[in-house]
């Protein structure tokens, strides 16, 4: 994944996680990843995120993984 790419996942992932006020660790638990994974996309130190992970992750924001990785979200 580029870094333009990854940044707005990361700019998207922080938006619609304040907007719906979940904790990190909630997060983690409704998508039923660790922790741990999670802090890695935050701070870009993955460079290829799974797809499965990128669909918990969306499914728990109530969103689409597309939707995570476009610069339109508002």
């Amino acid at each position: 994944m580029n870094v333009e790419i990854m940044g707005q996942l990361v700019k998207n992932i922080q938006k619609r996680r304040k907007i719906q006020s979940l904790s990190m660790d909630k997060l983690c638990k409704l998508a039923k990843i660790p922790s741990s994974t999670l802090q890695k996309i935050l701070r870009q130190k993955v460079q290829d995120s799974r797809v499965s992970t990128l669909e918990a992750i969306a499914e728990a924001l109530g969103c689409s993984v597309g939707e995570l990785l476009t610069p339109s979200f508002k």
